[in-house]
């Protein structure tokens, strides 16, 4: 969508288990729609606490033996050096650069994403 001009959006809404995540997206997407003047809702006032992330690095498990060093949660901080997890062989999995952790899948196979790094963006002009 972004490479010819228009928005893309990813909204976290909560664990999967979270009974109020549901209530989030739903909100997320109505407000949205009427920010955009497609509903005939009032335009919700601004938020100053916004964060504006971009994904920008995708690490893939490379095989079964690939572990985190840690339970990771979306979202979690991370410093430049920050041991994230260890490869197979012993090998460390270090943060590239301050950012954080996303969507982190301690279950995933071999050959397919891990885990992803974002950074703070100005996408939005904050």
């Amino acid at each position: 969508m972004r490479s010819v001009g228009g928005w893309g959006v990813t909204l976290e809404c909560g664990q999967h288990a979270d009974p109020q995540a549901p209530e989030v997206g739903y909100r997320a997407i109505v407000a949205t729609l009427a920010h955009l003047g497609l509903v005939d809702l009032a335009d919700p006032p601004a938020r100053a606490d916004m964060e504006t992330l971009r994904l920008c690095e995708v690490v893939d498990k490379m095989a079964e033996g690939d572990r985190f060093a840690r339970p990771w949660r979306s979202f979690d901080p991370v410093s430049t050096g920050d041991l994230i997890g260890h490869r197979e062989g012993g090998a460390a999995v270090v943060a590239p650069f301050a950012g954080w952790i996303v969507f982190p899948n301690p279950g995933a196979i071999a050959g397919h994403e891990w885990f992803y790094l974002a950074r703070e963006s100005d996408r939005l002009g904050r």
